[in-house]
């Protein structure tokens, strides 16, 4: 019976090691800036209250901290008049935002809620965009990596891309682009101490009362990403220590 428990015993703490030796795969974020606005215009002279409004967003996605995402949202309301002395009222209200899931799919969404009690949303135009830059190193091993593109755009104009390239190899190994109605994905393996870049797009407008959307996603899966400072801090950086430096020994 001991050496029953004794043979357990060793089993679970053989399984507990190698569960703590499996190795850990790192996304090292090198650069990362995004862009994104949401604009609604109203022009006419039937128009009460014409004009345009916008919001923006200029930064990275991630932080010291972690992800960070970012939300741009805006809304105008337009007063249209009538010979008759009637009014009607149009607004719209465009969203661009990147959020992680709770599944740890990072999701970049182009989004309209509308408010619109007529026929009268011709007067307006609405619209948002997203475009993304990350730049990233992997080490620890492999990563298995998701990607994602969709769009609905039926009779309005939408787009949304996601491409991956491989600064290693000097390459492109993902491209994806969906059409209108559609959707576009693929798997890929990220290679150890390969450094890429992905690039994500995604833009939607209407001119009239609609919701189109537009949508890419990505997973690094069990990959821990990581933000690390980009080269051209890490220069400045290393430049301001050496002129304290010589500061202080000038000082002495």
């Amino acid at each position: 019976m001991n050496n029953y428990k004794a043979l357990i015993t060793s089993s679970i703490f053989f399984a507990s090691c190698q569960a703590h030796s499996a190795p850990i795969s790192y996304i090292d974020i090198m650069s990362d800036r995004t862009n994104a606005y949401a604009s609604v215009t109203y022009a006419g002279p039937e128009l009460i209250n014409p004009g345009t409004t916008t919001n923006n967003f200029s930064g990275p996605i991630f932080g010291s901290g972690g992800f960070n995402g970012l939300r741009v949202e805006t809304t105008r309301k337009a007063i249209v008049t009538f010979p008759d002395g009637s009014t009607d009222f149009s607004s719209y209200t465009p969203i661009a935002d990147f959020v992680q899931a709770s599944d740890g799919e990072y999701r970049a969404r182009i989004a309209f809620g509308y408010s619109n009690s007529g026929q009268y949303g011709t007067f307006g135009l609405s619209q948002a965009e997203i475009d993304m830059s990350l730049t990233f190193s992997v080490s620890g091993g492999d990563v298995d990596i998701y990607m994602y593109s969709e769009l609905y755009a039926s009779k309005l104009v939408a787009r949304s891309t996601l491409q991956l390239f491989d600064e290693t190899i000097g390459a492109s190994v993902v491209d994806l682009e969906a059409d209108s109605l559609d959707v576009d994905y693929a798997s890929f393996t990220l290679k150890e101490s390969h450094t890429y870049t992905m690039s994500g797009y995604a833009y939607a407008f209407t001119p009239h009362s609609g919701d189109p959307y537009s949508y890419f996603y990505f997973d690094f899966g069990a990959a821990t990403v990581r933000s690390v400072s980009e080269p051209g801090g890490l220069s400045l950086m290393a430049l301001a220590l050496a002129g304290l430096a010589a500061r202080l020994r000038k000082n002495v």
